[in-house]
């Protein structure tokens, strides 16, 4: 099944595009204004699906109010709709704010009125970007030359790209940029993101931010950590797994979120020079800090608070690749990231989105690993005193807090139950720091 046709519905004589915002109470519907400035509400809004049998499924989306527009309706032709949360979307969808600094191809998905008489009218065209207009609008070029007569019923449409393994929206499309008559390059137009923001920030009472609705509190992700999979026998560690979730209490109880602290370290968090920073939304990212934060908790004695949480952060640097290689294709990338107010003896903590083959690196690997990834001193985000992050510090891969301290000697937890918590919380604490351990 096409990744975009799921976030994808027809509204009215249009299309619109699903949205999860930080809520899990509703959902949107991003849309053009001319769309359905003229319909009567409640609006139709459809979304079709194709099953694994290969059946479609037509489901009508219940509105919720009216819909919000943008203040300057003549020039920026935006629409949200708020509709009951659509919980059934396994596949993240994140925002790209600068399509334009991204090359290759974009997707323009709809339900045009070309299809209309079929029982299944999605239709997807390929894009590429070519340069903002007035407002900041953008304009794009179909891969085929396409008439207004193909792409009407298209507009409210999204324009997605999908990349290192993530789905991104990178705006909604408005109109045609020329009439046929004028022009026949199969040129549209399309409204990015922070024309929706702006309707977001003029209704503040109604409306939250379009980001992902994880980012509202780190447990919405306890499920998803601390899995400790690969054991011969799996329940010698059930009882330590539910344990470690259960730690995701005291961080919500701190008032730590995954918004705070992407606002506290922005790209920081980031493996490389200049990351890009729509990475800072994915989920991966989020499920990697809880998991840093579980650990944290164990290793101090005082909780992680906001007020002392950069200061954990300067002794146990976590950085994330979106990589779906190996962490050792990242090392130059490593090298690169920024070290600064990392304390001395610090540990450098990797986290991926794959498992690596070799989660922590050996002290008689590094010169070899320094030789075969050069970087020059001028590239390198250090302070003064620090020869090189890599002899400078200790490196380890997050997947080794679960690999080594507990699936490599899953027999010594078996043994703990809820009445042991306590000596559990000792043994723990006693791998976290033989592993951090300069």
């Amino acid at each position: 099944m096409n990744d975009f046709s799921i976030f994808t519905v027809k509204v009215e004589g249009g299309s619109g595009c699903i949205f999860q915002p930080m809520s899990e109470d509703y959902s949107y519907v991003l849309t053009a204004r001319h769309v359905i400035i003229e319909a009567e509400m409640p609006y139709s809004i459809i979304r079709q699906t194709i099953g694994q049998d290969g059946s479609i499924n037509e489901v009508e989306l219940k509105m919720i109010g009216e819909p919000y527009y943008h203040h300057d309706p003549e020039n920026f032709d935006a629409a949200i709709i708020k509709v009951e949360a659509i919980k059934d979307n396994k596949i993240e969808l994140l925002r790209l704010d600068n399509p334009l600094e991204s090359s290759g191809t974009f997707i323009l998905a709809g339900h045009p009125d070309a299809r209309g008489k079929q029982i299944y009218s999605y239709r997807d065209n390929n894009l590429v970007l070519k340069n903002r207009k007035a407002y900041n609008y953008i304009e794009a070029e179909l891969e085929s030359v396409a008439t207004h007569k193909e792409i009407v019923g298209q507009s409210g449409g999204g324009i997605f790209r999908h990349e290192d393994g993530h789905c991104f929206l990178a705006g909604i499309q408005k109109r045609m940029s020329v009439a046929d008559g004028k022009e026949t390059l199969g040129r549209i137009d399309f409204m990015p993101l922070s024309f929706f923001d702006d309707i977001v920030e003029a209704h503040k009472q109604d409306l939250i931010d379009i980001l992902p609705y994880y980012l509202t509190s780190f447990s919405l992700l306890k499920d998803q950590v601390m899995k400790i999979e690969g054991c011969l026998v799996p329940n010698n560690v059930a009882y330590t797994r539910t344990f470690l979730r259960g730690i995701t209490e005291n961080v919500v109880a701190n008032k730590l979120t995954p918004l705070y602290v992407r606002e506290f370290f922005k790209d920081r968090l980031l493996v490389g020079k200049k990351p890009r920073k729509d990475i800072l939304l994915t989920k991966d990212l989020w499920i990697a800090w809880l998991e840093y934060l579980i650990i944290l908790n164990l290793i101090k004695d005082n909780g992680i608070t906001e007020g002392n949480l950069e200061e954990n952060f300067n002794r146990y640097r976590v950085l994330f690749s979106s990589t779906n290689k190996d962490w050792s294709t990242e090392f130059k990338e490593i090298t690169q990231s920024n070290f600064h107010g990392l304390a001395a003896n610090g540990c450098i903590i990797v986290s991926t989105k794959t498992k690596p083959e070799k989660h922590t690196i050996p002290s008689g690997a590094i010169d070899d690993i320094i030789r075969a990834n050069n970087v020059q001193a001028t590239e390198m985000q250090i302070d003064d005193g620090v020869e090189h992050p890599f002899r400078s510090y200790k490196l380890v891969h997050l997947y080794a807090f679960q690999k080594k301290c507990i699936i490599d000697k899953e027999d010594e937890y078996s043994q703990y139950t809820n009445l042991t918590g306590g000596e559990l919380i000792i043994k723990l604490k006693q791998e976290y720091e033989e592993l951090l351990r300069p």
